[in-house]
């Protein structure tokens, strides 16, 4: 089951277990854009999760294999770079079962 943990009005923290479309229109503030700030996943040995800015053609943010914790605050995060027809929304897909928890800024 994916879920908002946290819709505050700078940050929005989300669980992922499975593919999910995180629509920026139906956070608090309806952000133009989010910062991917933090991640934390586990995807076991044989599966990959990937995160994707959604745009005309969706970019890749990340490739979620293993298990790991990541902060990208120190440099200010991973901002949305998709380009041509950006939507602001976060996709999340993988191959099998996998769990991530994402913190992303609003902006």
């Amino acid at each position: 089951m994916s879920q908002i943990l946290v819709d505050g009005p700078r940050n929005v923290v989300v669980a992922i277990d499975g593919a999910f479309t995180l629509n920026r229109a139906s956070l608090s503030g309806a952000p133009a854009r989010l910062t991917l700030e933090k991640l934390w996943y586990d995807t076991g040995a044989v599966t990959d999760a990937l995160i994707s800015w959604e745009a005309t053609v969706n970019v890749a943010l990340w490739k979620c294999t293993g298990t790991h914790a990541l902060d990208f605050i120190p440099f200010g995060g991973i901002p949305n770079d998709a380009g041509a027809g950006v939507t602001g929304n976060v996709l999340f897909a993988g191959t099998g079962v996998f769990s991530l928890v994402a913190q992303f800024k609003k902006s």
